[in-house]
């Protein structure tokens, strides 16, 4: 059985704080791309992308994850029955 309502929280790790797998994970991975040199890493991404664009992609999002944090997500919604309009421009368009 648990605490009761309003007891204060112990033991634990800190709220936020990865656990240790998870930073292992990270570490090996940026150890990894570290231990790289950017003419291996552009043959890499030449190689694979050859083979397939959507995968090189893939691969390139999964290990971004290791080395940035997930970005919170955020849902556009229209109001009701009228729908959303997004335009997109290019840097000389007017």
């Amino acid at each position: 059985m648990g605490a009761p309502k309003g007891h204060p929280r112990w033991g634990g790790r800190v709220k936020g704080q990865p656990n240790k797998a998870t930073a292992q994970a990270r570490d090996v991975a940026l150890a990894f791309l570290d231990s790289i040199s950017k003419d291996e890493l552009l043959e890499l991404w030449q190689a694979t992308k050859a083979e397939s664009k959507s995968k090189a992609m893939s691969l390139f999002f999964t290990a971004l994850e290791f080395a940035a944090p997930k970005q919170a997500r955020h849902i556009v919604a229209g109001d009701g029955d009228s729908p959303v309009i997004i335009e997109v421009r290019t840097m000389g368009e007017r």
